[in-house]
């Protein structure tokens, strides 16, 4: 995890993505579906099955302006959609302030619903209907 602190980077120190994503276990994607991408030159795309060419990904490392992603160990799933709560995915924020802020921006959500639903039950009754926030956070660095 320490290594995403920054966002996923290469050798060159290069990255694209942000310290904000989701983890999912391997397994579960693996079970829907997922597979780590085929890392082969651009050529060899079209040898692959059709049903597998989703999954191809250029790697050129020695041609004149490289490709090389390698580094990202990049899994693709084919499908439209992918549908999944906080029993399989995990949450990624860059630091425990972003955490913090989740966590308050629940309990503000929480405490609006209980103040509307005591417009037309007991308080103690709408205070029942609090509901814990049911993530994982995951956050990449101390605040």
């Amino acid at each position: 995890m320490a290594a995403l602190a920054d966002g996923l980077v290469n050798r060159w120190d290069y990255g694209r993505y942000a310290p904000f994503g989701l983890i999912f276990d391997k397994r579960w994607l693996y079970a829907r579906g997922a597979r780590p991408v085929i890392y082969q030159p651009l050529a060899e795309a079209q040898d692959l099955p059709p049903s597998h060419r989703w999954r191809h990904m250029t790697y050129e490392p020695n041609a004149d302006n490289p490709v090389d992603f390698t580094w990202e160990r990049e899994w693709r799933l084919h499908a439209d959609e992918l549908r999944f709560d906080s029993s399989c995915a995990s949450i990624i924020v860059p630091d425990a302030e972003w955490e913090a802020r989740m966590l308050a921006d629940h309990e503000d959500d929480q405490d609006w619903n209980v103040l509307a639903y005591s417009q037309i039950m007991d308080s103690s009754l709408a205070e029942l209907l609090r509901e814990p926030f049911k993530w994982t956070i995951t956050a990449l660095r101390e605040a």
